[in-house]
């Protein structure tokens, strides 16, 4: 059974006038336990839209959204956010992390939600830091880690509620070239532990190294490698 099954979805918004906008149109894709998948094409294609009706955060028009075999199409606020917790992490470009709060507290939040006494969370956030390399870096705020340090707390706060499936957006895009590279690698090695690794990219080395790239153009699927 797939991870993730998009069947015939459409996503359809007005844009404060009669006429509508297919943001997908017609859409079915099937993604696979520890598949590491890149969605690449321009701006506007749908990239995001697509994003955001994998992980919940929206709702298609038309079609249905399967995750674990579950239809989260149909399910009401309170289902889909307890889906998110436990399916899905979340991993943006620009980190998105808390500036008052050391790395530690930030892989914290996730966590909050769940019935963990604050001894459990802490050895739990301190592991998931080790594992991304940032063992002694717990008590440093964000404003006190470079770039990709913080991309590497972003990962261990989506991996906080032991996820199956890994959303990253742009997750290299404000990043150089080494740090870049060093943030791929270990998106590739939850892959290979059996993550399921989808990531919206410009970048073609990034799509170089995926197991498959879905191309996207106004909203519709248009090429598979």
């Amino acid at each position: 059974m797939p991870v993730i099954s998009l069947e015939n979805v459409w996503k359809t918004y007005r844009a404060g006038t009669p006429e509508e906008v297919n943001a997908l149109k017609n859409l079915s894709v099937s993604i696979k336990k520890g598949e590491f998948v890149a969605i690449m094409g321009s701006s506007g294609s749908g990239k995001s839209t697509l994003l955001q009706i994998i992980g919940c955060l929206d709702r298609p028009t038309q079609g249905r959204v399967l995750i674990g075999g579950k239809d989260a199409s149909k399910m009401d606020s309170d289902e889909l956010a307890k889906l998110r917790r436990e399916k899905v992490g979340f991993v943006f470009q620009s980190f998105n992390l808390i500036g008052s709060l050391t790395a530690r507290g930030n892989v914290e939040l996730p966590m909050m939600f769940e019935k963990m006494t604050d001894k459990e969370m802490e050895e739990k956030a301190s592991l998931l830091l080790s594992q991304v390399g940032l063992s002694g870096r717990e008590k440093h705020r964000p404003s006190e880690l470079s770039g990709g340090q913080k991309q590497r707390v972003a990962i261990a706060r989506s991996l906080a509620n032991s996820p199956e499936i890994i959303l990253a957006d742009e997750p290299t895009g404000n990043l150089d070239s080494k740090t870049s590279d060093q943030i791929l690698a270990l998106l590739k090695r939850l892959s290979s532990e059996g993550l399921s690794i989808i990531i919206v990219t410009h970048d073609s080395l990034i799509a170089k190294e995926a197991g498959r790239v879905i191309y996207l153009k106004d909203g519709e699927i248009t090429d598979v490698k």
